[in-house]
């Protein structure tokens, strides 16, 4: 027996606008991280003096 069956169709759909929501934050969310590491971190870390003994890039 499916637990979706005993809930009303508006506490079902209220579910499924939770669970896209989530999905949604989680993709800004990575894209947010993506961005930050090209555009703060890669940056900060070429300007960086390099430890002794590390290749340049």
């Amino acid at each position: 027996m499916s637990r979706f069956r005993e809930m009303s169709p508006k506490r079902r759909a209220a579910w499924g606008w939770i669970l896209l929501a989530l999905f949604v934050l989680m993709c800004v969310m990575i894209a947010w991280s993506q961005w930050y590491a090209y555009h703060v971190n890669v940056p900060r870390y070429l300007a960086s003096p390099l430890p002794s003994g590390a290749p340049a890039p």
